[in-house]
């Protein structure tokens, strides 16, 4: 069962989780250098954050206006992954290393 985490408002961080996107990957511990070096030619980079490594892609959600608003927030077409992958702003440590 999906718990879908209902957030009233956002507007703590000007839109900081519509900037890029991050998905775990596994990546054996022999060619950790290799993929970091091999994804940083994409401007992708790979963290290590509480026991895995993270890819983060800079890529804008179209729906993220210039405002650092939803465009989309209280409609049907926002998706509930919005909702589900909570706010990284709330996770002090990985904030830092996505700020690097």
């Amino acid at each position: 069962m999906i718990v879908v985490k209902k957030i009233k408002e956002c507007d703590t961080c000007n839109g900081f989780c519509c900037k890029c996107f991050i998905m775990p990957i596994k990546i054996h511990p022999k060619f950790i250098d290799d993929y970091k070096k091999w994804l940083s030619y994409h401007n992708v980079k790979v963290i290590f954050h509480k026991g895995r490594n993270l890819v983060v892609i800079p890529i804008k959600c179209k729906y993220l206006l210039d405002n650092g608003k939803c465009k989309v927030f209280n409609s049907s077409k926002r998706p509930i992954m919005c909702n589900i992958a909570g706010c990284p702003k709330e996770d002090k440590e990985l904030v830092s290393k996505l700020e690097k």
